[in-house]
């Protein structure tokens, strides 16, 4: 019960940055798979929710970035069938927000913006199965964490 009630609390704000738009993608997406009977390849809910999560107005980047995602949405794109990876919603949709002016991220403020972000030194959040971690050393990079899912690596605020 308290799962679906964070997945219907769970919103957006207008002026995030690309990091916090990614971050706030993959931390949705974990937590509808915790919701049960979700199956990563029948995606529909996980859309809804992710649209219903994000700004409608004022016009501006990330309400962009929504209109696509309900182009994609209605036009049955097959970016839909895979989530994450190379080529995958989640990587697509971080592309557009760059083209469309999402802004770029503050990193002074990255320790502020995301909760459990450890600071200094590159930051990396990958996730496997329900579970995301993040691991932060001057050589982390998503190659390094295997056969993770998703993988989101910035660089991060000195500590």
């Amino acid at each position: 019960m308290k799962l679906i009630e964070d997945l219907n609390n769970k919103k957006i704000d207008e002026i995030a940055s690309r990091l916090q738009l990614a971050d706030h993608m993959v931390t949705l997406f974990d937590m509808w798979l915790q919701k049960e009977g979700t199956k990563s390849d029948e995606s529909a809910e996980f859309l809804q929710r992710l649209l219903m999560s994000m700004p409608t107005h004022p016009q501006g980047a990330l309400v962009r970035v929504r209109n696509k995602i309900v182009d994609m949405v209605e036009d049955d794109s097959p970016v839909l069938q895979k989530m994450d990876g190379k080529d995958g919603f989640f990587e697509k949709i971080n592309k557009y927000a760059e083209i469309t002016g999402v802004k770029v991220d503050d990193f002074q403020s990255t320790n502020a913006q995301i909760p459990n972000a450890p600071s200094g030194g590159w930051l990396a959040r990958y996730s496997t199965g329900t579970k995301s971690t993040w691991i932060t050393n001057a050589k982390a990079t998503c190659a390094a964490v295997g056969s993770a899912d998703s993988c989101r690596q910035t660089r991060a605020s000195p500590g």
